[in-house]
């Protein structure tokens, strides 16, 4: 049966995130990274989160909200997301 976040516990979600980071603290070089993305997410899931990530490089670049709402056409929620994901 499929669970959203929001249905798991405070300490299933600490226990699944443990469980990625431990997964993919053994990762060595880009190869390995690639693939063991490719077998975990959907493409359209990497390419959104590639695109989360040229949102964080921009703003730490010190693009404005404005600027990469143009640039990658995304909502101003999105890039108010991720501003606060790299604080």
């Amino acid at each position: 049966m499929k669970r959203t976040r929001e249905e798991l516990s405070k300490i299933e979600q600490i226990k699944t995130l443990d469980a990625l980071y431990t997964a993919s603290s053994v990762l060595n070089g880009r190869k390995e990274v690639k693939e063991f993305l490719r077998d975990l997410l959907t493409e359209s899931e990497r390419i959104m989160l590639g695109r989360r990530i040229l949102i964080a490089r921009l703003l730490l670049s010190g693009s404005t909200y404005t600027e990469i709402i143009d640039e990658m056409k995304v909502g101003k929620d999105t890039v108010a997301k991720v501003d606060r994901w790299i604080l």
